[in-house]
């Protein structure tokens, strides 16, 4: 695995090379770009959480009220577990975990490389967002790591006007692309 960054207003792209150590990863690249601190309307979509939550400690360290989305049937009680230790944290980090997940229509998969995925709580962008509450529906920040659900979600996202409409107001948008003959194609 590679990695390869692109900030805004930056050209071409960095490549840092084989994948990031823990405790690094995207979450500290293009710092310019994150919301500031002060913001209160910063909200992230961390969808794809796995069994890394960096980025969602990283994202509610900056003031954003953090969704982060992941339906691996089993990991769910674990990630409710590490949820409720972010609110024990001083001073509290607001991290919601929902046990759903980006769906790119009838092509979506049923496992990822966690294990098995319960179908029936992938849902559009759209979708994931209204059920958040009001003020929290329009991700600045997102982050899209589903183990290859991601290029039929993005397709979905292209077909759909709110979804799009909710990327085009992502001000910083970290995208693992999953590039392996196993995986979906682009389309």
């Amino acid at each position: 695995m590679h990695e390869r960054i692109s900030c805004p207003l930056q050209q071409g792209l960095h490549r840092s090379g084989k994948a990031p150590k823990a405790g690094g990863g995207p979450q500290h690249q293009c710092n310019e770009w994150w919301p500031p601190p002060a913001a209160s309307a910063c909200t992230a979509f961390i969808v794809g959480v796995g069994d890394d939550w960096k980025m969602s400690r990283a994202a509610a360290r900056r003031g954003c009220h953090v969704h982060a989305y992941d339906p691996t049937t089993r990991l769910r009680k674990r990630h409710a577990r590490e949820v409720r230790q972010f609110w024990r944290e001083a001073p509290p980090l607001n991290v919601s975990f929902h046990f759903s997940g980006l769906s790119g229509g009838e092509r979506s998969g049923s496992l990822n490389s966690f294990g098995a995925v319960d179908g029936t709580v992938l849902a559009s962008l759209s979708a994931l967002a209204d059920a958040n509450p009001e003020g929290e529906r329009a991700p600045s920040v997102m982050q899209i790591d589903c183990e290859g659900c991601e290029w039929a979600a993005m397709a979905q996202i292209g077909r759909d006007p709110r979804s799009l409409e909710l990327l085009r107001g992502v001000r910083l948008l970290f995208f693992e692309a999953h590039l392996t003959p196993v995986r979906l194609p682009p389309t």
